[in-house]
């Protein structure tokens, strides 16, 4: 995993649709924080760059941060892609 920051939208179960800010991002899931009170087994909807629309149940929480599997991997150029926005957002903020 590499760490990242990097905002993306969802939608949370209820219809919300949260601002939602990636903080780590594997293949299997993702660490992320939103203001939204999520509870643990609660699905969630994320947009990720070539990957589209993605599920994942949230596995822990602490506050505002949630630890999240996603329903199916993502692929190498899914998750290459979604590094990638992060690290250009993060080198265009500095």
């Amino acid at each position: 995993r590499r760490p990242q920051r990097f905002e993306i939208s969802g939608l949370a179960p209820g219809g919300d649709e949260p601002n939602v800010t990636v903080h780590n991002l594997s293949a299997a899931g993702v660490l992320l924080e939103t203001a939204l009170e999520l509870g643990v087994g609660e699905e969630l909807a994320l947009d990720l760059p070539e990957a589209g629309i993605v599920a994942a149940v949230v596995v822990w929480r602490s506050e505002r941060l949630y630890g999240c599997a996603f329903a199916e991997a993502l692929g190498p150029a899914a998750l290459a892609a979604a590094q990638l926005q992060g690290s250009a957002r993060e080198a265009t903020a500095r």
